[in-house]
């Protein structure tokens, strides 16, 4: 699956939003699946103080319109900015329920990139592009199954009492114990 460009009409947008450069990239399958709308800001003020005015002309104005219910459920507001925001805005935003999921790019390292490295990080961010799947099945041998199994029970039933609360004294016992079986294991 990859992400287009959309020739969709995102007039609602850019008419409420002058000063915002909207895009819109929906997946290539024929449902259009994945719908992420991208907004450029050029300062911090402006990102914080209209992203949720943005996300709720997005509700009203396309996910209304949607037919496919999982299609509804598949949009994505990225906003770039160049200026980094507080840290409080960047959780509430990308930490915010309501119709969309958001995701904010601040800061000048994602300012000024090419719609070929928009495209490239949202495929990556949002599909998952960089995740390599083997064509091999996750086999663990047999010998090394059984060396596993008793190595663990050789651990667990060495008499230790594994205190699980939260007193210093016990959280430095299980560290101690996890150092030991990694130091071991090697």
């Amino acid at each position: 699956m990859k992400l287009l460009n959309s020739e969709e009409d995102i007039s609602f947008l850019t008419a409420h939003f002058p000063a915002v450069e909207f895009s819109l990239f929906k997946s290539d399958d024929s449902v259009g699946f994945i719908s992420c709308f991208v907004a450029k800001f050029s300062n911090a003020h402006d990102c914080e103080a209209t992203w949720l005015d943005i996300t709720s002309l997005i509700a009203l104005d396309f996910q209304e319109q949607l037919e496919n219910e999982n299609a509804a459920w598949n949009i994505y507001l990225v906003l770039f900015c160049p200026e980094k925001l507080k840290k409080h805005s960047k959780y509430q935003i990308e930490n915010d329920r309501f119709s969309l999921r958001k995701l904010v790019l601040d800061g000048p390292n994602y300012f000024g990139k090419t719609e070929i490295q928009i495209v490239d990080f949202l495929e990556t961010a949002i599909l998952g592009r960089d995740l390599v799947i083997s064509d091999q099945p996750n086999v663990v041998e047999e010998n090394n199954k059984d060396e596993t199994h008793n190595y663990i029970r050789e651990i667990l039933s060495n008499g230790k009492v594994l205190p699980m609360d939260s007193k210093e004294a016990s959280i430095k016992l299980r560290k101690n114990l996890i150092a030991e079986l990694i130091a071991t294991r090697d």
